[in-house]
């Protein structure tokens, strides 16, 4: 996909969890984390963000995005404009999650497609998983 590497970290500093993400310039010889990301979310001042999966939107690779789990009933989304080096605020989208892992993957005509549960509870039934597909770049 490129070079990044999305690293799920707990922290006991409050009751959320945070995403960051590492990325490489040199095949993986060196790596440099971004700091925690930032969630923009008025709903859950303790929204908790993990398992992020990513996904390029331009051939250069400089527009990437991020999809995570979260435990505020919804499927959070972050954008960088720079390659990873940098993201905006994480923000909730109209996606239910139950708190269970996602995946999105590209297919070659540019279509995104994500596998979920679409159950908006948190820690909610695991069924039914769904296969969503965007042709909007999500």
């Amino acid at each position: 996909m490129g070079p990044y590497c999305a690293v799920p970290v707990w922290s006991r500093r409050g009751t959320s969890s945070g995403a960051f993400f590492d990325r490489s310039d040199d095949d993986g010889a060196t790596w440099q984390a971004t700091p925690l990301l930032e969630i923009d979310d008025s709903k859950k001042p303790n929204t908790g963000l993990i398992q992020p999966t990513l996904w390029h939107s331009d051939k250069a690779g400089a527009q990437v995005h991020a999809l995570m789990r979260s435990n505020s009933g919804s499927v959070f989304r972050a954008d960088s404009q720079d390659g990873g080096r940098s993201w905006g605020k994480a923000y909730r989208t109209k996606i239910p999650n139950n708190n269970s892992g996602i995946d999105v993957a590209k297919l070659p005509g540019g279509e995104l497609i994500l596998a979920h549960n679409p159950v908006g509870s948190d820690w909610g039934s695991r069924w039914p998983l769904r296969l969503s597909m965007s042709r909007d770049n999500g």
